[in-house]
């Protein structure tokens, strides 16, 4: 099911931003994984190793720069923010990850990149509230919550680990 013999190499930009109404709550970028349903960082393949924002998630963020357009948004500005949100990565994790499609020929190997939105970002990216495979949603970083309990694979554990240096 993967790609390629040897590693499969996978970018998983973590992008989190301050809640934007509930203060000292962190909240997670996250999208719903259509081949299990779980709630995931919104990674994906590279071709190139130390991409570390896939495609899709650039896409999603011009996405939102469409709806953005139609409210009548700066988009050289919205542009200047992207650029300086992805441009300002910290690696969190790199290396193998369990992955369901791992066998002893082929596995996944990923790079997770923290990427905090700044307040002025944040409060744009509206994203969708919606439960839909595929659709990119803000996630409260909240153990109590049954969505963040059960993030895809490891993604859990690396998103504790910035939240508690964004908390404190």
């Amino acid at each position: 099911m993967l790609g390629c013999w040897g590693p499969n190499h996978a970018a998983d930009p973590i992008v989190t931003r301050a809640h934007p109404f509930r203060e000292g709550v962190i909240q997670l970028c996250a999208t719903k994984r259509g081949d299990t349903g779980e709630w995931a960082i919104p990674g994906g393949m590279v071709v190139n190793i130390g991409d570390g924002v896939p495609r899709a998630v650039r896409q999603q963020f011009e996405e939102e720069k469409k709806k953005n357009l139609s409210l009548g948004a700066d988009m050289k500005h919205f542009d200047y923010l992207t650029n300086e949100l992805f441009s300002r990565g910290n690696i969190v994790y790199q290396g193998y990850v369990d992955d369901p499609r791992n066998t002893d020929n082929a596995w996944m190997e990923t790079t997770a990149t923290h990427f905090h939105a700044k307040s002025e970002l944040a409060q744009i990216l509206a994203f969708s509230s919606s439960d839909d495979v595929g659709a990119f949603r803000w996630l409260d970083v909240d153990p109590e919550d049954e969505r963040y309990q059960t993030l895809f694979g490891n993604h859990a554990e690396w998103v504790n680990r910035i939240a508690f240096h964004l908390t404190t």
